[in-house]
C-alpha cells in the first residue's frame, strides 16, 4: 500500500551492469585466490628473484636465442631431412641438436645467474639488508637455487615441444630421451649449488673477478663436454634399461651426487652464518653420512662383483674424500665462541665421541685420520669375518674372499701409506697454518690451496733432484719416499716385498707421520679439553619468550583463598 505523494523507484537491471560471473569464470578466480594464497606462503627470495630474473635482459636474450635456434633447426633439420622424416626415423638427429641447444642455458646461464645473484649481493652490500630479515642462511641459500630451478623449468618447458616432435618422427625412444636430459638438468642443478658457494668464498672485487673468469670457462668447458656426450649416447645407442649394472651404477651415482649437493648446500649456509655459530657440525655429519654410503656401496660391489682390487679402489676413494675434507677442516678459525659452547655434549662418553664434530682444525685433522683409520677397520673387519665364516658361506662369495687373499701381502700396505701420507700432509700443513695466522689470516680457501702445494713440491723436489745428477735410471728409491703416488704403486704392483720400499715406509714416512701426529698432539687436547656452558640468565629468558606455548594446557591446581598470591 502506498502512501499518497510518495514517489515509489523500482529499479530496473541495464545492460551494462555487470553480471554475476559464471561457472567457468568462478572456479578461475578461486584457482588464483588460491595460487596468490600459496605464493604469499613461498619463500620471500624465491619470489623475489624469479621476478627480477625473467625481467632481466640476460634471461630475455637466452631464452629468445634458445627459441630462436630451436625454431631455425626445426626448419632446417626438415627441409635437410626432407622425405626422410616418412620413411627413416631421423628423431634421434633431430634431438641430438635440440639437446645441445638447451644445454647452453642450463649448464652455462642457469648456473652462472646462480652464482652472479649471490655475489652481486655481496658487491652491492645489500646482502646486510637480507641478513638483518627474518631470513636465516638456509633460507637465503634455499631461495637462490630455487629460483634457479624455476629458470630450469621455464627452459625445459619451451624446449619439450620439440622433443616430442622428435619422439614422433621415430629413431630414438623415450628412455633415451630421459637418459640423456636427466644427467643435464642434475648437472645444471649441481652446478648451481656450486656457483652459489663459490659466491660465498671470496669478498674482495679483484678476487670475484679471478673467480668468474674461472667459473665461466668452466661451465663453458661442461656445456662442450655434455654436447660431446650427447652425440657418443645418440650415435652409439645401446638398450641401458635393459642392462640392470648400468641402472646399479646410476643408483650409486646418484648417491653420491645428492650426499655432494647436500654438503656444498651445508657449506654455502655455513659460509652466510654468523661468525659465532657452530658451522661445522653439520658438515661433518653429512661427511661421515658420504663415509658410510661410500662403504656400503663397495661392499655391495664386493659381494656382487668379486674383485678384489675393489678393496684398493675402496681406500683410494676414502683417502681421497677424507683428505680433501681434512684439507678444508683444519682451515677452520682456532677457538670456539661460547654461542657454540652451549651445544657441547655434557657426558663423558658424549664428549669422546661427539667432541670430533665441534669446530676447530684440530678436532678436524683428527676426524679426517679417524675417518681412514674407520675404514681401515671395516675392511679387516670384512675380511676377516668372511675368513671364519667362508665354510659357510655360498661358494660364490667364498671364492671371492679367497681371491682377496692373493693380494694380502699389498692391501695392509697400502692402507698403512694412506693413512700415513694422509697425518703427514694434514698434519704439516696445520703447523704451517698455525705458524701463518700468527701475521696474516689464512682461511680454508688458503688451506686447501696449501695441501695442493706440499703435494705437489713432494712429488717435484725428487724430479728435481734427480735430473740434477742423482738420477737412479728413472727407478724408484728411498729419495722418491716423500711422493705418495709413486711408492703407493710400488705397493700396487707387487713390489712392496722390495727391501727398498719397506725401508723407505718403516724409516722414514711411519716415523714422520708419528712425528708429525704428536707435534698437532697438545693443539688438539686443547680443543677437546673445552666444556660445555650454560645460557645467560638473559639468553634463557629471551628463548623462553620465543618458544611456542605448549600443546597441552597446564593442569590447574588448587588454590585456597587464604594463599596469597
Amino acid at each position: 500500500m502506498s502512501v499518497p505523494g510518495e514517489t515509489i523507484t523500482i529499479d530496473v537491471p541495464s545492460e551494462d551492469a555487470p553480471r554475476p560471473p559464471s561457472g567457468w569464470r568462478r572456479r578461475a578466480m578461486a584457482l588464483d585466490a588460491f595460487l596468490e594464497r600459496a605464493g604469499d606462503r613461498l619463500n620471500p627470495l624465491l619470489v623475489k628473484e624469479t621476478r627480477q630474473a625473467l625481467k632481466s635482459r640476460q634471461f630475455l636474450a637466452s631464452f629468445g636465442l634458445m627459441l630462436a635456434a630451436s625454431w631455425l633447426w626445426s626448419v632446417l633439420g626438415l627441409v635437410a631431412f626432407n622425405a626422410g622424416i616418412y620413411t627413416a626415423g631421423c628423431g634421434d638427429e633431430m634431438f641430438m641438436v635440440y639437446s645441445c641447444i638447451l644445454a647452453f642455458p642450463l649448464l652455462v646461464v642457469v648456473p652462472f645467474g646462480a652464482y652472479r645473484s649471490l655475489a652481486a649481493e655481496r658487491e652491492d652490500n645489500t646482502y646486510e639488508l637480507l641478513a638483518i630479515t627474518a631470513m636465516g642462511p638456509r633460507q637465503m641459500i634455499a631461495g637462490k637455487l630455487a629460483s634457479a630451478m624455476v629458470q630450469m623449468l621455464i627452459y625445459l618447458s619451451a624446449v619439450a615441444p620439440c622433443i616430442v616432435f622428435c619422439y614422433i618422427l621415430r629413431g630414438i625412444d623415450l628412455p633415451t630421451i630421459l637418459i640423456i636430459l636427466a644427467p643435464i638438468v642434475l648437472t645444471s642443478l649441481g652446478f648451481s649449488m656450486i656457483g652459489l658457494l663459490a659466491a660465498t668464498l671470496v669478498t674482495g672485487k679483484a678476487h670475484q673477478t679471478v673467480l668468474t673468469v674461472l667459473i665461466t670457462v668452466g661451465l663453458f668447458g661442461a656445456f662442450w663436454g655434455g654436447c660431446a656426450g650427447v652425440v657418443e649416447v645418440v650415435e652409439h645407442p645401446y638398450p641401458y634399461h635393459e642392462d640392470s649394472e648400468f641402472w646399479i651404477g646410476m643408483a650409486a651415482t646418484l648417491t653420491a651426487y645428492f650426499s655432494y649437493f647436500a654438503l656444498v648446500f651445508e657449506a654455502a649456509v655455513a659460509r652466510l652464518g654468523f661468525a659465532s655459530d657452530n658451522r661445522s657440525t653439520r658438515l661433518r655429519i653429512v661427511m661421515i653420512v658420504q663415509h658410510v654410503l661410500l662403504a656400503g656401496w663397495m661392499g655391495f660391489a664386493f659381494l656382487t662383483d668379486g674383485h678384489p682390487e675393489l678393496t684398493i679402489v675402496f681406500m683410494m676413494m676414502l683417502g681421497i674424500h677424507w683428505y680433501v675434507m681434512g684439507a678444508a677442516m683444519i682451515g677452520e678459525m682456532p677457538g670456539m665462541s661460547r654461542r657454540a659452547m652451549r651445544s657441547l655434549p655434557r657426558s663423558f662418553l658424549g664428549r669422546v665421541l661427539f667432541s670430533w664434530l665441534n669446530p676447530g682444525p684440530g678436532t678436524g685433522y683428527i676426524l679426517a685420520l679417524c675417518g681412514i683409520l674407520g675404514g681401515i677397520i671395516m675392511l679387516g673387519l670384512g675380511v676377516l669375518v668372511g675368513s671364519f665364516l667362508v665354510d659357510e658361506m655360498p661358494a660364490r662369495i667364498a671364492n671371492r674372499i679367497a681371491r682377496w687373499h692373493r693380494y694380502s701381502d699389498r692391501i695392509p700396505w697400502f692402507c698403512v701409506l694412506v693413512l700415513a701420507y694422509a697425518t703427514i700432509f694434514l698434519g704439516a700443513g696445520l703447523l704451517i697454518i698455525r705458524a701463518v695466522r700468527r701475521r696474516v689470516h689464512l682461511g680454508i680457501v688458503g688451506s686447501v690451496i696449501l695441501q695442493v702445494v706440499l703435494v705437489i713440491l713432494a712429488c717435484v723436489i725428487p724430479a728435481v733432484l734427480d735430473m740434477s745428477g742423482l738420477s737412479m735410471g728413472g727407478q724408484y728409491w728411498l729419495l722418491h719416499v716423500s711422493n705418495p703416488f709413486w711408492t703407493m704403486v710400488e705397493v700396487l704392483e707387487g713390489r712392496v716385498v722390495g727391501p727398498l720400499v719397506i725401508t723407505g715406509i718403516m724409516v722414514f714416512v711411519l716415523p714422520a707421520a708419528v712425528v708429525v701426529f704428536a707435534l698437532n698432539l697438545p693443539a688438539v687436547i686443547g680443543e677437546i679439553r673445552q666444556v660445555r656452558v650454560l645460557k645467560p640468565e638473559r639468553v634463557a629468558r629471551d628463548d623462553a619468550l620465543r618458544a611456542p606455548p605448549p600443546k597441552t594446557p597446564p593442569v590447574p591446581k588448587r588454590t585456597s583463598p587464604w594463599d596469597e598470591d
